[in-house]
């Protein structure tokens, strides 16, 4: 009988120094995806220059092509949004 997986959860971490594989980053949060919808949440840290750019691209590569996001504590620190990629 064929098996597959579909991985629908991941974590990202960003940084200015960081480079896949290495602990160096400056914001982690988590990724929940379903077909070419994701939800971005859980994110905590400093984010850093051009995050949103960077994401943005990285969720297109992966098919990606609406986003929901809420990053941050409720409150000064919280960016939340949503829309298409």
């Amino acid at each position: 009988m064929p098996v597959s997986i579909e991985w629908t959860t991941g974590i990202i971490r960003a940084g200015e120094e960081h480079e896949e594989g290495n602990y160096k980053y400056e914001v982690a949060g988590t990724i929940l995806k379903n077909e070419d919808h994701a939800i971005l949440k859980g994110f905590s840290g400093r984010l850093p220059k051009h995050f949103r750019r960077d994401m943005r691209q990285l969720l297109k590569s992966i098919g990606v092509k609406t986003v929901e996001w809420k990053i941050g504590e409720t409150g000064e620190t919280e960016i939340k949004g949503g829309g298409k990629v």
